[in-house]
C-alpha cells in the first residue's frame, strides 16, 4: 500500500535514460478492539463471538512474534511494564521496565529489551528468556538492528551524536563516521563476528517486508561506489558490486522483495535531498531524485517512492518511470512511458495493487473521517470503478486483503473487518464500542489484534486468510 500524500510535485523525466525492461506488486503496527469471525457483504454486520482476548485499560502496545504476545502497559506516573503471553495464553511473565526502555526484538527464543534515545553511551540492551522472562544477557552502549543467520546484529553506538532536532538548514548532511557492527549469539551474547565500518562508508541492512525484525541483507557501500555484501552468519564477504557514482554516501537502503530487489537508493553526502536509485547487476542509475526531497524509499516490493514538502511520486523499480503521483484532487495514475496522467481519482491518497490489472484506492482515513469516499476496487488500466465500500475506511494491508474499517456517524461504535477485492465481502473481526479514535492492527500468521491505545483484543485469523 502506498502513500502518497495530500499533495504532489508535477514530474520530470530522470536526466539518465532508464534501461528498458518490463514494466512492474507490508504490515504491522501496534494496539487493539472487539472480534468476530463472520463473512458479510459491506455494510452488513452479525452478531459477534467472544474475543479471543481481551486486553484492557493500561494497554499501551502490542508485539505478536515467534507465536508470542508481549503487551506494554502503562500504570500512570510508575513505570511501564512488558508481559508475555504464548499466544492468547495466560501471562507467563511480567518486568518492569526501566526508563526510555522498550521492546526491541523479540522470537520463539529470546526477547530484547533496549533503550534507542538518546545515542551513544546511555543506550544498550538486555536479552531474555522468552518463556520464563530470566535474564540472559544485557550489554551497554548498543542498539538492536536486526537478526539474521542465527545472529543478533546490534550496533555500537559509544561515539554516536545525538540527533538534532532543529539541524542547520544550510548546513551539509553529515557522512557517516567510523562505525561498528557486532553479531552475537541470541542465547548468550557472546561476539561472533565484528565488522567495522570506515568513515565516509555506509552500512545498511536489508529486512523481511512482513518481519521488520528479520534481516535479510547488510552490505557497506564506499564512497568509490563499490558494495560489499556480507553472510550474516559468519562475517565473511558474500559479493561486490560495482555502482555508477563516487562521492561522500550519507546512507543508502537496500531495496523490496519484488522487482526491486537487487536495487539500491543511495543519498549523496554533499547535498541535502540528492539520492539516486540503482541497478546493482548494470551499476546504472535508473532514477534520480533531486532536492528538496526526502529521498527515496521501497514503498512496496515493486516500487520506490520520492517525497517532499509538496506530496510524492511513486516510480517503477524495473524502469524508474513514474506510476502514480499524489496532489491536491488526490490519485494520478501515469502512463509509464511519458509520465502523463492517464486517469485520476478525486479524495484517494493510497493505492495498492491487486495483481497485473487491478488496484485499490482508500482515503486518508484522518481528518473528517465521514468526509472520504471509503475504498474502491478498480480498473488498473482504465480507472474504471468494480466495486465500491464506501462506508469502509483502509487501515492496513495483508497480501491481497485489505483491513477496513467503518463508524456510522454520531456513533462511537467501530467495525474492523477483511475486505476481500476477489469476492467483493466483507470479513468482520469485530467491533467496540468506545473507540474515538481510528483503530490500528498488528498480525502474526494466525492471530490479530486491533484497536486504540488502552483498549486492545487479539483474535484468530480464520486459517483461509493465514
Amino acid at each position: 500500500m502506498i502513500d502518497l500524500g495530500v499533495v504532489g510535485p508535477s514530474w520530470e523525466p530522470p536526466d539518465t535514460a532508464p534501461p528498458r525492461r518490463r514494466p512492474g506488486r507490508l504490515g504491522a503496527v501496534v494496539v487493539a478492539a472487539v472480534a468476530v469471525l463472520v463473512a458479510v457483504l459491506p455494510g452488513k454486520e452479525t452478531a459477534a463471538a467472544a474475543p479471543a482476548l481481551l486486553i484492557g485499560p493500561g494497554s499501551q502496545s502490542v508485539v505478536l512474534a515467534g507465536g508470542w504476545m508481549f503487551v506494554t502497559r502503562y500504570a500512570g506516573e510508575g513505570a511501564h511494564t512488558i508481559e508475555a503471553r504464548p499466544g492468547d495464553g495466560p501471562v507467563r511473565w511480567t518486568v518492569e521496565l526501566a526508563e526510555g526502555e522498550g521492546l526491541d526484538f523479540a522470537d520463539a527464543s529470546i526477547v530484547v529489551l533496549g533503550h534507542t534515545y538518546p545515542v551513544g553511551p546511555l543506550t544498550g540492551v538486555t536479552a531474555r528468556d522468552t518463556h520464563t522472562g530470566a535474564e540472559l544477557w544485557r550489554r551497554a552502549a548498543v542498539v538492536v538492528v536486526g537478526a539474521g543467520g542465527g545472529r543478533l546484529l546490534l550496533m555500537d553506538t559509544s561515539r554516536m551524536q545525538p540527533v538534532q532536532d532543529a539541524p542547520d538548514p544550510g548546513a551539509a548532511p553529515p557522512v557517516p563516521q567510523e562505525s561498528r557492527i557486532f553479531a552475537v549469539d541470541p542465547r548468550t551474547g557472546a561476539d561472533a563476528w565484528t565488522l567495522l565500518v570506515p568513515a565516509g562508508s555506509a552500512p545498511s541492512f536489508g529486512h523481511d517486508p512482513g518481519d521488520p525484525y528479520r534481516t535479510t541483507a547488510l552490505g557497506v557501500l564506499d564512497p568509490d561506489g563499490v558494495l560489499r555484501s556480507y553472510d550474516l552468519r559468519t562475517g565473511a564477504v558474500s559479493g561486490t558490486a560495482r555502482i555508477e557514482r563516487t562521492g561522500p554516501v550519507r546512507y543508502f537502503e537496500f531495496g523490496g522483495s519484488g522487482r526491486a530487489r537487487g536495487q539500491v537508493m543511495v543519498a549523496d553526502g554533499d547535498a541535502d535531498g540528492s539520492a539516486g536509485v540503482y541497478d546493482l547487476a548494470s551499476g546504472r542509475r535508473i532514477l534520480r531524485v533531486d532536492p528538496p526531497t526526502y529521498g527515496a524509499y521501497p514503498c512496496d516490493a515493486d516500487h520506490w517512492c520520492v517525497s517532499g514538502a509538496r506530496g510524492g511520486v511513486a516510480y517503477e523499480a524495473a524502469t524508474g518511470r513514474p506510476a502514480w503521483r499524489g496532489d491536491s484532487s488526490g490519485l494520478t495514475v501515469l502512463d509509464p512511458v511519458t509520465g502523463s496522467p492517464r486517469w485520476s481519482a478525486k479524495g484517494y491518497f493510497r493505492i495498492s495493487e491487486l495483481g497485473p490489472d487491478a488496484v485499490a484506492l482508500a482515503a486518508m482515513g484522518n481528518g473528517d473521517q465521514f468526509a472520504g469516499p471509503g475504498v474502491r476496487i478498480v480498473d488498473a488500466r482504465t480507472g474504471a470503478v468494480r466495486r465500491t465500500f464506501p462506508d469502509w475506511h483502509y487501515l492496513q494491508s495483508l497480501g491481497d486483503r485489505l483491513v477496513v474499517w467503518h463508524r456510522a456517524e454520531d456513533s462511537r461504535r467501530t467495525t474492523v473487518g477483511l475486505l476481500d477485492p476477489a469476492t467483493g465481502g466483507v470479513l468482520v473481526l469485530g467491533w467496540a464500542d468506545t473507540w474515538a479514535g481510528e483503530p490500528q492492527c498488528v498480525t502474526s500468521e494466525a492471530l490479530i489484534a486491533c484497536g486504540i491505545m488502552g483498549d486492545m483484543t487479539l483474535w484468530h485469523l480464520p486459517a483461509g486468510v493465514r
